[in-house]
């Protein structure tokens, strides 16, 4: 990450203060009520390859796999956003056994709709996206995340900058280094909400 897009590493819990304003609150990273990651450079590594006969193929990473499976266990519900519709992110999402919505012109307005429908605060929201197509769920997410190679755009409005880049294993940063999920753990099957364990790595915390 670039020096100019300025992120100070700094506890939640410590309350100190970074050149970018007060400290993240940690009452926003409580309980987590939606999960919603974009597609294509979050799951992927943003590139699409493309065979003679016009089929495309993306790179994701398997570790994501097991990353997913360990936020059901926690009970963590997770979903897709993506703006494309393309059978790659439906066959993905499938394998993944996530729920997806695609061809999502607007995600802030599908976020509030879905929120409104689904009776989940945005305060509870946690988004994760990598361009500026996803600034406006952002700036409505409770917490927002992206990749170490997201828009700088997005670095400069995200609370937490990943240490890993889109398709290297993004949800398993998430759920064992910030969630500090254990991938042998055995976890409640559907608690009424999930609260994180409060030693969040200090290394991966932004202010917007």
């Amino acid at each position: 990450m670039s020096s100019s897009s300025g992120a100070i590493r700094s506890s939640v819990v410590s309350g100190k203060k970074t050149r970018r304003g007060e400290a993240l609150n940690a009452r926003r990273l409580g309980a987590i009520g939606l999960l919603v990651f974009d597609f294509d450079g979050v799951l992927t590594d943003n590139r699409v390859i493309v065979g003679q006969d016009g089929q495309e193929a993306v790179v994701c990473h398997r570790g994501d796999g097991l990353g997913f499976d360990m936020l059901r266990r926690a009970g963590i519900r997770a979903l897709i956003l993506s703006t494309e519709r393309n059978p790659v992110v439906a066959a993905r999402a499938a394998k993944l056994q996530v729920e997806v919505l695609q061809a999502v012109e607007d995600k802030g307005t599908e976020l509030r709709r879905l929120c409104q429908k689904q009776g989940v605060p945005l305060a509870r929201v946690w988004y994760v996206g990598n361009d500026v197509n996803d600034l406006p769920a952002i700036r409505l997410a409770g917490v927002a995340l992206c990749p170490a190679d997201a828009h700088p755009l997005v670095h400069s409005r995200c609370d937490i900058v990943l240490r890993t880049n889109g398709g290297g294993g993004v949800v398993r940063e998430i759920v064992e280094e910030i969630l500090r999920l254990e991938p042998t753990a055995s976890f409640p099957s559907r608690p009424s909400h999930v609260k994180i364990n409060p030693k969040i790595s200090s290394a991966h915390l932004y202010h917007r």
